[in-house]
């Protein structure tokens, strides 16, 4: 899935969970291709990561700023 950010995000790499101070990543606001992955700290849900990789956050965290559920744009999620 295609999203746009239009602003930098401060996400995480969880592929280093055990590392806090190195799992933070910057993705500068751009059009990226994401995809979903099991979210490691809370099962049953996802984490939208950039393809090939572990660096995102959680779905619905990307969705809150999306306007789908506060009236937010600052995401564009083209499923």
């Amino acid at each position: 899935m295609t999203v746009i950010l239009k602003r930098d995000w401060d996400t995480l790499d969880v592929s280093k969970l055990r590392l806090p101070r190195e799992r933070h990543v910057l993705i500068p606001a751009g059009s990226y291709e994401f995809e979903r992955i099991d979210n490691p700290y809370k099962p049953g849900t996802f984490f939208l990561v950039l393809e090939g990789t572990k660096t995102g956050v959680a779905e619905e965290f990307w969705r809150r700023f999306s306007g789908e559920e506060y009236g937010n744009d600052q995401v564009v999620i083209l499923d």
